[in-house]
């Protein structure tokens, strides 16, 4: 096992966590104007010339998860932009945070879809999820993640033998800083070092890269595009029909079929076809 550490306010020295033995650290990437937790290029490049890997983590708040795909696509969007200006190589992957203790229910809906946005732009090769038993196991069981990072918390003790890394202590002083304590139980937990020549993207495949991302973005506006045209003529159509059928039953001369026809017509509102598909 090799064992690392995860902080976030406190900046630990490098060379005094090789000396205590911790041979890599899960740093954050977040969205800007929270507190200052994140790696940033020059703590990268410290912790490299020590010799202590980095594996990239993604959390603002808790719960973020639970708001679905296109939230999960801009964070990842967002950390990957992070990460590689802090000297992350070219295919590594991101551990995205599921720091509660989420419910079957919300795993299968808005997570599954936060986690699938994710993929959406990394490449699914490159999604880790963190978070207690049920969680790493549900994101692993539904190909939603290659990377597993399981805390021990809302684990009952009990490890997924999927998850790379595992959190199995909180709030431990070392160097003088308060930090959790990790360890990687493979070789290869998706962990890097800052700027190494080899391994840096060229500046044709970032360019490639955001001109992928442009045509995604592009892309999606055209079908929404599309979507809201076929919506309207679909509304347009309803109104046109539920018009004429209101006309044929102000001109019947009977009472009670004109009675039978409104309740059918009243009925018939909780029934419409749905609307177009947005592909």
């Amino acid at each position: 096992m090799i064992e690392g550490v995860d902080y976030s306010v406190g900046r630990p020295d490098p060379a005094c966590l090789v000396a205590n033995g911790k041979h890599f650290a899960c740093r954050y990437v977040s969205s800007p104007g929270g507190i200052d937790k994140d790696l940033s290029p020059d703590e990268a490049r410290r912790l490299t010339a020590a010799g202590v890997a980095i594996c990239t983590n993604f959390e603002d708040w808790e719960e973020k998860p639970l708001k679905g795909f296109d939230v999960g696509a801009a964070d990842a969007t967002l950390a990957w932009e992070h990460a590689a200006l802090c000297g992350m190589p070219v295919g590594r992957p991101i551990y995205f945070s599921v720091d509660f203790d989420a419910s079957s229910t919300q795993l299968a809906g808005p997570i599954t879809e936060y986690f699938r946005g994710c993929a959406s732009v990394l490449g699914v090769e490159r999604v880790g999820g963190y978070g207690g038993l049920r969680t790493i196991k549900f994101l692993f069981d539904n190909n939603l993640i290659r990377w597993g990072w399981q805390t021990y918390a809302w684990s009952g003790g009990v490890w997924d033998s999927r998850a790379q890394v595992q959190q199995y202590k909180n709030a431990t002083t070392v160097c003088g800083v308060s930090l959790d304590l990790d360890r990687a139980v493979v070789d290869d937990y998706g962990q890097w070092f800052a700027f190494k020549e080899d391994d840096l993207a060229s500046a044709d495949e970032i360019l490639a890269a955001v001109a992928a991302l442009d045509g995604e973005v592009a892309s999606l506006a055209d079908r929404v595009a599309k979507f809201e045209g076929k919506f309207d003529t679909f509304r347009q159509n309803e109104r046109q029909r539920d018009a004429q059928e209101m006309e044929r039953i102000a001109g019947l001369s009977d009472q009670r079929e004109m009675a039978r026809a409104l309740r059918a017509m009243a009925n018939s509102i909780g029934s419409k076809p749905k609307p177009p598909a947005s592909g």
